[in-house]
């Protein structure tokens, strides 16, 4: 063999051996020389996981494994390199979406299609008549109980992006029939049309402004939310609702708002990609020319997200106002015909908050997207003799639990720890993870199931019900009904509505640690 190719070899050997090693090495150095910040998670606008608990607690020692991977997945070196090069190919080489959860459409109009979102907005995802039965008893409900203590309610839904621009939708996709706020409107009938509000026609009348030369549309292009001008044309719907209650109030008209373009990138998913500089998007503010005349006075104590505005007239009415991610764009406009306004970003109806607030009218506003996942959930406290009445009727009994020697048999998880003390289950929560797994039951096609608790809080907290369904067979928390507790003895009702439902169940007594003693535990079910 030559020797000066033999030379080469061994060099190009070296080499490749060389960037071998410097490859497998990358993440570790970039762990070194960059900060965690650099590469974590507040691109994807969520908190990244924290390091795993090193202590030899049995908690921490149970967690630890799985901990430590949520960790090291959100904080491992060359992490956003790796995903922007990840997305950029998926996006620009293969034509297809980098995430499960969004798709792509003409022009790089970006949609939502996570928790069935956009089949539900098609028509192709209807509900069925027990979903559709399940969200009018609870709005009812719910209805029902604010006017028993002389409160209004006004409910807004807003439409899903994909009904407003259906121009744009990938191939293959099209509005097919009714949606859900179509068979929901139906279903409620004409005693809630000065209560209910679809906000499809004001941003349907708003997109006629659109000026696609410049990127001005009604709702981002890239992402899931209306712009300025949209929240205005909702406003502007939501205020001719608002004046039928309370005449003195006057919208603010389209001339005091100027249109500009910002410095801001907006709603848009390019970032949470990675893509930010691959995917531009203008943004246009809708300033208002005059001053706003309510004041915020920052979030409510201890809970995050949630707004609380000061108007000038301390004798205009309160509104309390429960949201989602459309809210907050919103609130401000609204808050200025009120003395006093409170806003949580929350879907659950939180009957305490009402209380404390006293308000004159409670608006929920939502997007239509929320009816695809959110399970309607009906509380006795809401209800009245409704649930009682469902329980009362259901014969089928799947278990009744003796808890003076526990039996059928309930067990802690986690951070809990069981003790049949002062004639009940006492059960000790440690840290916030701590449950208890209910006996396993068999759902009966047809049959509505109702869970009975007697417990005894140490404080006023809120009790989760956790369950499974077929398509989601795992436990979390956006798989729970929430049951209002007051410290001392309580009776709690839920029915378990989730289509799907496997007989998995655990609840969790408390939102903090704390001893709490469960006195009953049954789970009938009724034929519906």
């Amino acid at each position: 063999m030559d020797p000066q190719n033999e030379i080469r070899r061994r060099r190009t050997e070296l080499v490749l051996i060389v960037g071998f090693l410097l490859a497998l090495a990358a993440p570790l150095i970039d762990m070194c020389v960059r900060p965690s910040s650099a590469r974590d998670t507040l691109p994807e606008r969520r908190q990244p996981a924290p390091p795993p608990d090193t202590s030899f607690t049995p908690a921490a020692l149970w967690y630890f494994a799985s901990d430590f991977d949520a960790w090291w997945k959100d904080t491992f070196g060359l992490r956003d390199k790796l995903l922007f090069g990840h997305n950029w190919i998926k996006l620009f080489v293969f034509g297809v979406s980098p995430s499960a959860i969004v798709e792509f459409g003409k022009d790089d109009w970006l949609y939502y299609s996570g928790n069935d979102a956009m089949e539900v907005d098609l028509g192709l995802a209807p509900f069925t008549q027990k979903e559709l039965d399940a969200w009018v008893r609870m709005l009812n409900a719910r209805r029902r109980w604010l006017a028993a203590r002389g409160i209004q309610y006004l409910v807004a839904w807003v439409p899903s992006k994909t009904l407003l621009y259906p121009e744009y939708l990938p191939p293959g996709h099209a509005i097919t029939g009714e949606n859900r706020v179509d068979q929901l409107v139906h279903a409620l009938g004409p005693t809630w049309k000065d209560d209910l509000v679809d906000l499809r026609a004001s941003q349907f009348a708003e997109k006629q402004h659109d000026d696609p030369a410049i990127g001005d549309y009604t709702w981002y292009r890239l992402g899931t939310h209306w712009t300025e001008r949209g929240v205005f044309a909702g406003y502007l719907e939501l205020m001719e609702n608002l004046r039928k209650r309370f005449p003195e109030f006057i919208p603010r008209n389209r001339s005091a708002f100027k249109l500009e373009l910002s410095d801001e990138v907006g709603d848009s998913w390019a970032s949470r990609l990675y893509l930010g500089d691959w995917l531009p998007q203008p943004t246009y503010e809708f300033r208002l020319s005059r001053r706003w005349r309510a004041e915020s006075l920052g979030e409510v104590e201890n809970f995050v997200r949630s707004e609380r505005f000061v108007g000038d007239d301390p004798k205009a009415p309160r509104m309390l106002m429960f949201h989602d991610s459309m809210g907050p764009s919103m609130r401000g406009l609204l808050a200025e015909y009120f003395s006093q306004t409170t806003a949580y970003w929350q879907f659950d109806f939180d009957l305490d908050k009402v209380e404390e607030a006293k308000p004159d009218i409670v608006i929920a506003l939502f997007s239509d997207r929320s009816l695809a996942y959110v399970q309607p959930r009906v509380t006795a406290a809401e209800a009245g003799a409704d649930v009682r009445d469902t329980y009362s009727r259901a014969k089928r009994v799947h278990f009744d639990i003796d808890c003076v020697v526990n039996e059928p048999c309930v067990r802690p998880q986690g951070a809990a720890e069981l003790a049949l003390e002062d004639g009940g289950l006492a059960t000790t929560i440690t840290e916030v993870e701590g449950t208890l797994l209910l006996p396993r039951f068999e759902p009966v096609e047809g049959e509505t199931p109702v869970l009975r608790i007697e417990i005894d809080a140490p404080f006023d907290t809120k009790l989760d019900v956790f369950y499974k369904t077929r398509e989601e067979p795992t436990w979390n928390r956006k798989r729970a009904y929430q049951l209002e507790l007051h410290r001392g003895p309580n009776e709690v009702f839920v029915e378990l509505l989730a289509p799907g439902l496997l007989g998995d169940l655990r609840i969790r007594p408390g939102r903090k640690p704390g001893r709490f003693v469960v006195r009953a535990l049954e789970l009938r079910s009724a034929v519906d």
